[in-house]
C-alpha cells in the first residue's frame, strides 16, 4: 500500500527540522553577530596579515554586525563600561594618531626621524609635516583590520551568561572543520586555500601550520567543556568524543608545528583539573589527556617528519631577533608604527645576516607590537594582564566550570605562542582572541551582563 503523502513528506522534513532547532538552540539573537564574525574570520581570514581582500571581508563583516547590534539590540545585551569601550577602541585610536601629520622639525626628533628626512629628500623637497608612522599606509591598514578584534571583542562583552556558555561549543566546530580539511589537505593535496612554504604541514583553514596548531588546541579545550555539560542532552557523547579526539589530536600532528605541540600541555593541564576536580568528566578528560599526550611525546622527541635536528640553527635566534631587540630599544618610547615592522626592520639589520631574503614578521608579537606601538604596547599589555588577573581571581572566589576557563585557554595558547611566533597577525586567531578576552571579562562580576 502507498504511504500516505502527507507521512512521506514529513519524514523528509524532520531532519532540516531537528537541525534547524539545534542550531536555534545554541544560536540566540544576542549571540548571532558574534558566532557570525566568529566563522566568516574563521573561514577567510586566515591568511596572515597583510591579505587585503580576505581581510576586507572580515572587517566589513565585523562592522556589519556591530551595525546591526546598534541598530536593532533594543537592550537586549549588557552594558559595556567606558572602560571597556576604551580598551576596545584602544589600538584603532593609537593608529589613527599615528597617521596624523605633525610638524616635519617635531617628527625629525622622534626615532628615525634623520633617516625619513634623508629617504624623502630623494624624492624631492621634505614636506612640512609627517606622521608619527613611518609607513602611514600600513598603518592606516592595520588600524582597519584592528577594527574586527575590537568589534568581536564589544559583542562578546555583552553576551548575557547563557549565551557565553555556548561561544566555546562554535570554537570546537570550528576546529574540527579545519582538522578535517587538514586531513584532506594531507591525503589528497587538495583544498589548499593559501599557499604555504614547500615541507610546511597541513594547515587547514590558515596560511600557517602554525596558526592552524592553535585552533586545534583550542578544539580540544572547548571539546572538555562540551563533554562537560550539565545536561545530558547538551553533553558529547563518550563515542563522538573518541572520534573528536583522535581527528583534532590527528590534525594537530598534521600541522608538524613545534610550539603548538609544545602547547598541548595547556588543554592537558586543563584535562588533569576537569578529572580531579569532577568525577561526571573524569574519564572525558582522561581521553583528552591521552589524545593529547601523543603530540607532545612526538614533540619531545622529534617523532618522524616532525624531527628538526636544526633548531639550534634557528634563523630567528641569530637572524632577527638581536636586530629586533635593538629596533625596539631605539624606538621606544614612541614606535615605529603600527604595521611598520618590515619598513623599519631593514634600519638597523646587521648586514652580517643580510641576504635575499628579508623579515616580515619579527617572529614574536609581542616585540612586534613593543617596536611599533613603544610605550603604549607596555601600558596596554599591562592594562590587559590586569584585568584577566583580576578576572581570574573573581571567578576563584565565585567558582566555576570548567566552560569558564576556555576563554583563559584560548588567551594562553595565543599568548603563548606570540612569543616565538606571530598567530594574532593571522585576523582569524585575532578574533577568537579578541572575543575570548571580552567572555572573560564579561563574567569576570558572575552577572555582570545581567545588571
Amino acid at each position: 500500500m502507498a504511504m500516505p503523502k502527507s507521512a512521506s513528506t514529513g519524514t523528509k522534513r524532520g531532519a532540516p527540522l531537528a537541525l534547524l532547532a539545534f542550531v536555534r538552540s545554541r544560536v540566540s539573537v544576542e549571540s548571532a553577530p558574534l558566532y557570525t564574525l566568529l566563522i566568516v574570520a574563521a573561514l577567510v581570514g586566515g591568511g596572515g596579515s597583510p591579505d587585503a581582500f580576505p581581510e576586507a571581508i572580515v572587517i566589513i563583516t565585523a562592522l556589519a554586525c556591530g551595525g546591526a547590534v546598534l541598530a536593532y539590540d533594543r537592550g537586549r545585551g549588557g552594558r559595556i563600561s567606558r572602560h571597556d569601550w576604551a580598551l576596545a577602541l584602544a589600538l584603532p585610536a593609537l593608529a589613527l594618531i599615528q597617521i596624523v601629520p605633525i610638524p616635519f622639525r617635531v617628527r625629525e626628533s622622534l626615532p628615525f626621524g634623520e633617516t625619513l628626512r634623508m629617504v624623502l629628500r630623494v624624492g624631492g623637497p621634505v614636506p612640512f609635516g609627517w606622521p608619527m608612522s613611518i609607513d602611514p599606509a600600513s598603518t592606516i591598514w592595520s588600524g582597519l583590520s584592528l577594527l574586527a578584534p575590537a568589534v568581536a571583542f564589544l559583542l562578546a562583552l555583552r553576551l548575557p551568561a547563557e549565551a557565553r556558555a555556548k561561544v566555546s561549543d562554535l570554537l570546537f566546530a570550528l576546529a574540527l572543520l579545519s582538522a578535517a580539511i587538514a586531513i584532506v589537505q594531507a591525503a589528497t593535496g587538495a583544498w589548499q586555500f593559501y599557499s604555504k612554504p614547500a615541507g610546511g604541514g597541513a594547515p587547514g583553514l590558515f596560511a600557517n601550520q602554525n596558526s592552524q596548531g592553535d585552533l586545534l588546541l583550542i578544539g580540544l579545550c572547548a571539546a572538555l567543556s562540551l563533554a562537560g555539560k550539565g545536561d545530558p542532552q547538551e553533553r558529547l557523547h563518550p563515542g563522538l568524543m573518541v572520534a573528536v579526539v583522535i581527528i583534532l589530536t590527528l590534525g594537530l600532528l598534521l600541522t608538524g608545528s613545534r610550539a603548538a605541540l609544545g602547547l598541548s600541555l595547556i588543554p592537558l593541564s586543563l584535562a588533569a583539573f576537569v578529572s580531579g576536580s569532577s568525577s561526571n568528566f573524569r574519564r572525558t578528560a582522561l581521553l583528552v589527556m591521552a589524545g593529547c599526550t601523543l603530540p607532545f611525546v612526538a614533540f619531545l622527541c622529534d617523532f618522524g617528519p616532525f624531527s628538526r635536528p636544526d633548531i639550534a640553527l634557528d634563523p630567528r635566534l641569530q637572524a632577527i631577533w638581536p636586530d629586533a631587540l635593538r629596533l625596539a630599544a631605539l624606538s621606544f618610547p614612541w614606535g615605529t608604527g603600527l604595521g611598520t615592522f618590515e619598513h623599519a626592520f631593514p634600519m638597523v639589520e646587521s648586514l652580517s645576516v643580510v641576504d635575499a631574503t628579508y623579515a616580515n614578521r619579527a617572529h614574536s608579537d609581542w616585540l612586534e607590537f613593543l617596536i611599533e606601538a613603544g610605550g603604549f604596547a607596555v601600558l596596554l599589555t599591562g592594562w590587559v594582564t590586569v584585568r584577566v588577573v583580576k578576572s581570574m581571581t573573581t571567578l576563584l572566589k565565585l567558582g566555576f566550570d570548567c566552560g569558564d576557563l576556555v576563554p583563559f585557554a584560548v588567551l594562553a595558547i595565543v599568548g603563548l605562542h606570540a612569543l616565538v611566533d606571530y598567530p594574532f597577525r593571522s585576523l582569524s586567531l585575532a578574533v577568537v582572541s579578541a572575543a575570548a578576552l571580552g567572555l572573560m571579562l564579561s563574567a569576570e562580576r558572575g552577572v555582570a551582563n545581567e545588571e
